[in-house]
């Protein structure tokens, strides 16, 4: 019996040393990782952490040697600072100790960038909309236009004249895009010669963006353009990279998050080259035209491809429906009884021998029978010829590719024009020839004339006969 007590009393003593050495253990690596940790941190945080309970009791260890230090689990909590804590430690003592006037400057200016853009964001999505169309002169509140220079390059520029072209645009809505618009220059065309608008668009590398004008593509976001009202004016933003606001950078128009000229006044402009009166298969303000294309107008040159772009005259006015079609004899024409068609397309062989001009297409409207009149009066049926000459210039000539047929689509489109009370700009305002397919000249040889209806034509049509 007094063996097995001997036994059991040496079985505790044992564990009780082992605990001991344990706790000591435990008590030295504690002591060791505070140490550790307490070298890393600024002084300031050396100071709290010196002061703890836990780094008193490692101080007891060490300097007492003593194992009888009996170490509660509580007493033990673990003293960890991550890396966030040590970082919002190292943060508040700088700023506690000479930083914070840094700090201060650097959150003044976020909290204005971010109200600024607040203010340009805010506009887009709550101000009123731009709801018009028309020919504008685009200009900043700094006092600059808007405008196209040489090879299609863009300018802010403050100096204008009454008949330039350049810093005038058409704007009107980008089609199949509710609340978004086009803005068209008159000053240039595009690779085009003139086939198709020649559009503002966008581009961009991030938070900044520069704006050239190109052919106008279907579907093509870049090319749309948000326009909200400002009170004193209007800001403009593009549709695919909605934060990036129109402004004027280094005397040249760009695109910014955060700009400072970013504020444009759209001025409307008023010249209008259209004639008056009426047509009679006009109704409600409206007009039908049917163009009848006869066998003799059609040649090897003037093929259906010329005529058939009659319908480019569609789409642009609700009062507008022009129609174009083969017809197989002449039928009593011009007439008071009504016809299948109001105007006739003929062939026919002009005297381009000599003198300045060469003829390549005209129109002439009936009042009456066989009596024609100004495009200024009423008229019932009219006549277009087009030219079977095929020397030089003509556009009955010799095929010479893609540009020969634009040339002949825009001598019959031009006449079209006409047959629907469209004039010359030039002359309704002398020395005005803005981008347009009513100025006199073919596509391959006038940079101011176009192979399809501008935003100058299309205005002229809608002031007319309405929207």
């Amino acid at each position: 019996m007094t063996r097995l007590k001997g036994i059991v009393i040496s079985v505790i003593c044992m564990l009780l040393i082992k605990a001991l050495i344990i706790s000591i253990t435990d008590a030295s690596m504690l002591a060791q990782a505070i140490n550790t940790e307490t070298e890393v941190v600024t002084s300031y945080v050396q100071d709290r952490i010196t002061s703890s309970p836990q780094t008193q009791i490692a101080d007891a260890l060490y300097s007492n040697g003593s194992p009888e230090v009996e170490l509660d689990e509580d007493d033990l909590t673990e003293v960890e600072l991550d890396g966030d804590e040590l970082y919002e430690e190292e943060y508040e003592y700088e700023y506690e100790y000479g930083y914070e006037e840094e700090c201060e400057e650097e959150y003044e200016e976020y909290e204005i960038e971010e109200e600024t853009q607040s203010v340009w964001q805010e506009l887009l999505q709550n101000g009123s909309s731009f709801n018009n169309a028309g020919i504008f002169r685009v200009r900043n509140t700094n006092g600059s236009y808007l405008r196209v220079i040489g090879n299609n390059l863009l300018s802010a520029m403050a100096n204008i004249n009454a008949n330039t072209r350049a810093e005038l645009w058409s704007i009107a809505p980008a089609q199949g895009s509710f609340g978004y618009y086009t803005i068209e220059t008159l000053g240039a065309r595009g690779a085009s010669k003139g086939a198709s608008a020649n559009v503002l668009t966008a581009s961009s590398s991030g938070d900044e963006g520069r704006v050239s004008v190109s052919d106008l593509r279907n579907g093509n976001q870049a090319q749309h353009w948000m326009i909200r009202s400002t009170g004193n004016g209007y800001v403009i933003a593009n549709r695919q990279y909605p934060n990036l606001i129109l402004n004027v950078d280094g005397g040249r128009p760009a695109l910014a998050e955060n700009p400072t000229d970013a504020v444009w006044q759209l001025g409307s402009y008023a010249r209008t080259s259209y004639f008056r009166g009426n047509v009679s298969s006009s109704n409600s303000g409206g007009i039908t035209l049917r163009l009848g294309v006869l066998p003799q107008a059609i040649t090897r040159q003037l093929s259906w491809e010329v005529y058939e772009v009659a319908n480019t005259w569609n789409n642009i006015s609700s009062n507008v429906s022009v129609d174009v079609f083969q017809i197989r004899n002449k039928q009593a024409w011009p007439a008071t009884s009504t016809p299948t068609f109001d105007v006739a397309v003929e062939g026919f062989l002009f005297d381009n021998e000599c003198g300045y001009w060469i003829v390549l297409g005209d129109f002439t409207p009936f009042g009456a029978p066989n009596s024609p009149t100004w495009l200024d009066h009423d008229w019932h049926s009219g006549r277009i010829r087009m030219s079977l000459g095929s020397q030089g210039q003509d556009i009955n000539a010799p095929d010479r590719g893609e540009c020969r047929l634009k040339d002949r689509q825009k001598v019959f489109l031009h006449e079209v024009g006409h047959a629907l009370k469209l004039d010359h700009p030039h002359d309704a305002h002398p020395g005005w020839r803005p981008l347009s397919i009513m100025n006199q000249g073919l596509p391959s040889g006038n940079n101011d004339v176009t192979a399809r209806p501008q935003g100058y034509d299309k205005f002229n049509l809608i002031q007319k006969w309405g929207i």
